[in-house]
């Protein structure tokens, strides 16, 4: 039990803005086959989605008048990833969060979904969506590849 309630720490840390990732350990409960894979799925998509939304809590309580004064003094590339992630969640809103699972720029998506104030049911929903799908392949390939 102690270790669904680390890989749902890991999961949840590795979502935030701190870095870290949760597939490595996710792949060793994989490969030890004391729990069921769909288990893991859903205990790492529950932490990591929670996570994500903790991204999206941080970006709704900050003054956005304060953030974008401020985005002048963010460093060249995390201003490049800060304008992609800002120009994705323009255009297609929540549909955006989809790709919260992707490295670094995820959890900017979550943290400007935040400052827009999209609508958090929506956020939630989308952030889960696509953290899903991005566990339930990998859960796949690697039980697939720790089995041969």
């Amino acid at each position: 039990m102690l270790e669904i309630l680390t890989l749902f720490t890991i999961s949840f840390l590795s979502a935030t803005l701190l870095p870290g990732g949760s597939e490595a350990y996710l792949a060793y409960l994989i490969h030890i086959n004391e729990y069921p894979l769909f288990l893991l799925v859903i205990i790492a998509t529950i932490g990591n989605s929670l996570g994500g939304f903790s991204n999206y809590l941080i970006g709704f309580w900050i003054n956005s008048h304060w953030f974008h004064r401020k985005k002048n003094n963010l460093k060249e590339n995390q201003q490049k990833r800060y304008h992609y992630a800002n120009q994705l969640i323009k255009r297609w809103g929540n549909w955006a969060l989809l790709f919260s699972w992707t490295p670094i720029i995820g959890d900017i998506l979550c943290l400007i979904a935040g400052l827009y104030k999209l609508n958090w049911i929506q956020s939630l929903m989308m952030i889960s969506i696509g953290k899903f799908c991005r566990y339930i392949v990998f859960a796949t390939i690697s039980e697939s590849v720790l089995t041969l």
